[in-house]
């Protein structure tokens, strides 16, 4: 279940038996159990599967990417394959022989993993155009059963559980988008879920795909995950409603119901939306069935497989090696040795591996896996042509390591407690570049000296937005390159820096998304590429030099937008071909560069679930290119410097590793000298407190920027924090604090912090609500006009007016001019009796004469005029108007007098004939009319009802595409109330 408003996600749980879930609860309301939560901020469970005798429920979190298990005894659960679980899609589990099967769109292939450790995991269908989505298995029977999907071209398949021999049981028409599947071990049939396009079924039919029947249509519903238990059928709808609330609803179905009818359907509802569904019950699977011991079988065979034991149907059991081993007999496994030296070399941080990818290859794609030893995280890596050491980053314990290619298993941490994001090795000299994902600076890392000094530090304007994506090093100039995203679109940059840190700067500005970048010697070019875009630009390395390069090509591979999503992450340039690698594919693709980029080829295996850094290994080219190049530091401990020595112009220039000084050729170090903190130029500002004014939530402050001083470090390298944003800066009520540092090269930190606290208005209501005031008089609420706030008074007891000094009424305004309420003395407010009231009546008066013709004329009544105190009102004469058959309004004429008698004002007022005939309405009639506006209201309110309802089951025609890396914009309600049942008779 994923709740999008609050971005939870949880496994519930609940009796399957719907007459049970009625039973215990009679108000309809679902008690649901939170089996398990997740605890990761950003995710998503997708797919799950129940082993009730193990005590497990296997789940996959596609957010995360990432498998999990749940063991439900010991309430805990565990993570594996991070990086490799964004495109599963279904799951199940043979429980006889402990594996767990997956399918998984992205890489458009079927897959299975032990699940002891689960360090083992292959491949054993993969399709080229076809999607696989549900996927289910008879574990005695050795039966497994998928779906593919293919614009009319869906396909549900059976092979057995080694995916050998597949047979196609359904196929499109009878089929359209198989998104759920499941075997029913009681009836032995197989059930699935199939979108339409615009609405959703359950079928059904023998496990060899005879006797198919529906079993249940409904429009407007997206049904995804599937079960079965005793005689009814579940499925996950993931489609919205709206009743009237937002909501997800999950089906039960009787397995022996007709087509169309509703006859005991029922539904729950939730706030969640559900997906994967499972049954959690030893009688569902186990019962009567007992392990299969014939031919094929795992439990029987002899000796054990190495790394997993794939049952067959009459024949011998499989063993299948874990992916980039291979099988040397019929049951060992052994790592693939590396294939010569003329290879790419891929880092696939979703499995934590370094592949490599022979050039020069024929036939089917061929390739091996670095051995790096136990469990490797791979993230980023390069390689030394000269000596055949592989340097590379393990994210799980932020170390780099190096690592022979020239033998096996010898991996030897060298840096430790890093977080690196790209690395690039001098092949001059043997140095490593790496950069800091955490603070984006760049090191180097002497391999010979063993010794680390920072080469680049990021300009404090630039430290919140700067990303260093990719490095390559320019060893024939000296040069380290590195592109920079730099916050997004017209914001990338190309950047370059001599070898020991000096003439940094942006030699290319205004890209978009630079990502990967290779120097190429055959060419004397420079290529990176435009991630997003789907562009690899080619620049000559002479035109680096000037203040604005040209670039010599742009190659533009998603120029007909073939590609929804691309980003071309890193690549490689050798000979007249270009390699490169796109995130949206699971493979490495080329092109030739004389014949340009229409088409691409796949160049090696669909393997790749998280590729990011390549890199040539090809001992000719740096036999042919690098090594002739001279170096005069040399690739060991004796040079000129005592710590570090680059190559400047072929000229040495000496430096000195973190924690050290240069003083002449002597690097001394910073612990035996007295090395202050930097310290402010100007004393740092005190404590300040600002009062907020009265109707304003926030009130504007403005903060300068510290000038720092340091013993030995320059300003132009002194690491600076200040407050974010720009000042001013709107402050709310409260304690602020404003904190500025400055870092220098020993690490020594100088702090300047002050605070701003914010008060409350001057005017406060609190005054009045503290007063005795209060407990006769009540307020409303402050209202804000454009330059004052105000608030009005009245008694408590009702007739009663306001007394305050000479003035009574029925309400008083106070308002607070000046930072001060006015009136000011809450305390002398009173409340008391209105004074009296008289009311006499006027003489008649007389009708005067008319020579109009007679008409009847309704009587008008005036306006009265009041005067206080006393006051007398007097209504008015009857006077009669005159009409004639044109005319639409008739004249009013109102006489008003004053207390002492004498005639005040006489008033004509246009008088409206459709207001005549209102007035003579009777009683009933009057009755008439509110009973019918008040039956036209009720209908209009259920035509919205229905209308709302009818859009929660409106018919879905076009494909929909599951799997987004946006969060679901579906905002549900986490209210236990919401989660109820229904039964449609």
């Amino acid at each position: 279940m994923f709740n999008s408003a609050n971005g939870t996600t949880e496994i519930q749980q609940f009796p399957a038996d719907p007459e049970i879930v009625s039973q215990n609860n009679p108000s309809r309301r679902i008690s649901k159990n939170v089996l398990h939560t997740s605890t990761r901020q950003n995710s998503e469970y997708w797919a799950l599967a129940t082993d009730s005798v193990g005590g497990r429920v296997f789940f996959a979190d596609y957010k995360s990417e990432l498998l999990g298990v749940y063991y439900v005894n010991q309430n805990r659960s565990e993570t594996h394959y991070g990086g490799m679980a964004h495109g599963v899609e279904s799951m199940t589990f043979d429980w006889q022989n402990q594996n767990l099967y997956w399918s998984d769109s992205g890489m458009k292939a079927i897959m299975v993993s032990e699940v002891t450790n689960f360090t083992r995991y292959t491949i054993i269908q993969q399709s080229s155009n076809s999607v696989p989505y549900g996927i289910a298995l008879h574990a005695t029977k050795r039966l497994l059963f998928y779906a593919l999907y293919k614009r009319q071209g869906a396909r549900l398949v059976v092979t057995d559980l080694a995916g050998k021999n597949p047979r196609v049981l359904q196929r499109y028409p009878d089929v359209a988008d198989i998104t759920g599947l499941t075997v029913d071990y009681e009836d032995d049939r197989l059930y699935w879920c199939d979108f339409t396009g615009y609405g959703s079924m359950i079928s059904s039919s023998n496990l060899d795909g005879t006797n198919t029947s529906v079993q249940y249509f409904t429009g407007g519903s997206i049904f995804w995950g599937i079960a079965t238990y005793q005689n009814f059928i579940y499925v996950t709808d993931t489609q919205t409603r709206y009743s009237p609330v937002r909501a997800h609803y999950l089906w039960w179905v009787p397995k022996s119901k007709a087509r169309h009818s509703t006859h005991n359907v029922g539904r729950y509802r939730f706030a969640s939306k559900p997906r994967g569904i499972g049954i959690y019950s030893k009688f569902v699977e186990y019962s009567n069935t007992g392990l299969n011991t014939t031919l094929g079988s795992c439990g029987s065979s002899t000796p054990q497989c190495d790394h997993i034991c794939l049952p067959r149907i009459n024949a011998t059991r499989e063993c299948a090696c874990s992916l980039g081993f291979t099988r040397i007999n019929d049951v060992n496994c052994v790592q693939k040795p590396l294939i010569g030296t003329d290879a790419l070399l891929m880092v696939d941080y979703g499995q934590g591996k370094i592949f490599q990818l022979p050039i020069n290859q024929s036939g089917s794609y061929n390739f091996s896996i670095v051995d790096l030893g136990t469990q490797p995280n791979a993230y980023a890596m390069d390689i030394d042509m000269g000596t055949d050491t592989l340097y590379w980053f393990d994210r799980k314990n932020s170390t780099i390591f190096k690592t022979s290619l020239r033998s096996t298993s010898n991996s030897q941490a060298i840096v430790t407690n890093v977080a690196v994001r790209t690395m690039a090795v001098d092949q001059l000299s043997g140095k490593v570049y790496f950069a800091e994902s955490d603070t984006e600076f760049i090191k180097v890392y002497d391999p010979y000296k063993d010794l680390t000094f920072t080469v680049m530090r990021v300009p404090i304007e630039r430290e919140n937005v700067s990303q260093i994506n990719s490095m390559a090093f320019d060893a024939k100039n000296g040069y380290v390159y590195w592109t920079d995203t730099n916050g997004g679109r017209t914001n990338g940059e190309l950047w370059r820096m001599r070898a020991d840190g000096s003439e940094k700067r942006a030699v290319l500005t205004r890209l978009n998304w630079p990502y990967g970048v290779f120097i190429s010697y055959e060419r004397n070019s420079l290529f990176f590429t435009e991630a997003r875009m789907g562009e690899i630009l080619e620049y000559s390395l002479d035109s680096m030099n000037q203040s604005s390069p040209q670039h010599v090509n742009v190659f533009a591979v998603n120029s007909n937008l073939a590609r929804s999503r691309p980003f071309f992450i890193s690549m490689v340039v050798l000979g007249d071909m270009v390699y490169f690698y796109d995130l949206a594919k699971h493979y490495v693709e080329q092109f030739n560069l004389t014949m340009g980029v229409t088409p691409t080829t796949q160049f090696g295996p669909t393997i790749f679930f998280k590729g990011r850094e390549m890199m040539l290994y090809n001992r000719d080219y740096y036999n042919r290119y690098i090594g002739p190049l001279s170096n005069p530091c040399g690739r060991n401990t004796s040079n000129a410097c005592s710590e570090f020595c680059f190559n400047i112009n072929n000229q040495t220039v000496c430096n000195c590793q973190d924690g050290s000084s240069l003083l002449g050729s002597v690097c001394v170090d910073n612990v035996g000298r007295t090395d202050n903190p930097p310290r402010t130029v100007e004393p740092c500002p005190v404590d300040t407190e600002i009062q907020l004014p009265l109707c304003e939530s926030t009130v504007p402050f403005s903060w300068n920027q510290i000038s720092w001083v340091d013993d030995y470090t320059p300003d132009s390298r002194l690491r600076k924090v200040q407050p974010a944003g720009s000042s001013p800066v709107d402050l709310g009520l409260g304690y602020h604090i404003f904190r500025f540092t400055a870092t220098d090269d020993s690490s020594n930190v100088g702090v300047c912090q002050y605070a701003v606290t914010v008060t409350a208005p001057s005017c406060n209501v609190d005054a009045f609500d503290n007063s005795t005031a209060s407990l006769t008089l009540r307020r409303t609420s402050v209202t804000c006009s454009s330059n004052y706030g105000y608030f009005n008074v009245t008694c408590r007891t009702p007739g009663q007016n306001v007394t305050f000094a000479s003035s009574s009424s029925p309400q008083l305004t106070v308002a607070c001019l000046f930072g001060v309420w006015n009136p000011p003395n809450f305390q002398d407010m009173q409340c008391s009796a209105p004074p009296p009231t008289t009311t006499t009546l006027p003489p008649p008066q007389p009708i005067p004469a008319t020579t109009a013709p007679r008409t009847t004329a309704p009587t008008t009544t005036p306006s009265p005029t009041t005067t206080t105190p006393p006051t007398t009102t007097t209504p008015p004469t009857t006077t009669p108007t005159t009409t004639t058959s044109t005319t639409t309004t008739t004249t009013t004429t109102t006489n008003t007098q004053t207390t002492d008698g004498t005639s005040a004002t006489n008033t004509k007022q246009p008088v409206n004939s459709a207001n005549k005939s209102s007035q003579a309405l009777t009683g009933g009639a009057k009755a008439g009319i509110a009973i019918a506006v008040i039956f036209l209201f009720i209908a209009l309110v259920i035509g919205i009802l229905l209308v709302l309802r009818n859009q929660g089951n409106r018919s879905i025609l076009p494909r929909m595409f599951w799997k987004q890396r946006s969060p679901d914009a579906i905002y549900l309600e986490d209210n236990p109330n919401h989660n109820s049942y229904s039964v449609l008779h």
